[in-house]
């Protein structure tokens, strides 16, 4: 648990991608705690043979039927904000590799006003337990 601990400080990842850590196996927590080598291994090996195949592919279903204009992943990789007109959704995208991903967000809010939103920033909050999600609101433009 101190490995990964130790990684989510070093590369600024979202601590509560992983909690509670005591409920993850000896085997999760190795995958977590490597994963950023990995990713730079794999980007590196990219970078000289092309574009990497995806593992999978997985199609998610927001509230609104429209299309996602904006989104940010949150640092560690499980959780992904998504805009759709004036509808923000939160999804969880799980932690390890064999995770079942709900195609459904765990949750959404919708801002009134006739206005388009963006995502204009993400940080940790103070205790690092929640993330604080910066939201500009403007008109629609084609």
């Amino acid at each position: 648990m101190n490995a990964l601990r130790n990684i989510c400080l070093r590369y600024g990842v979202f601590a509560a991608t992983f909690e509670p850590m005591t409920d993850m196996s000896l085997r999760e927590l190795k995958h977590a705690a490597t994963s950023p080598m990995r990713l730079l291994s794999c980007l590196r090996l990219v970078k000289h043979k092309g574009l990497a195949a995806p593992l999978c592919t997985r199609i998610l279903v927001g509230t609104v039927r429209t299309r996602i204009h904006s989104r940010v992943l949150v640092p560690g990789g499980r959780f992904l904000f998504t805009v759709a007109n004036t509808e923000i959704c939160l999804w969880d995208l799980g932690f390890t590799p064999n995770s079942i991903i709900n195609p459904y967000p765990i949750a959404s809010t919708h801002f009134e006003g006739g206005g388009r939103i963006g995502l204009a920033g993400l940080t940790p909050s103070h205790n690092g337990l929640g993330m604080i999600l910066i939201v500009s609101l403007g008109p629609f433009t084609s």
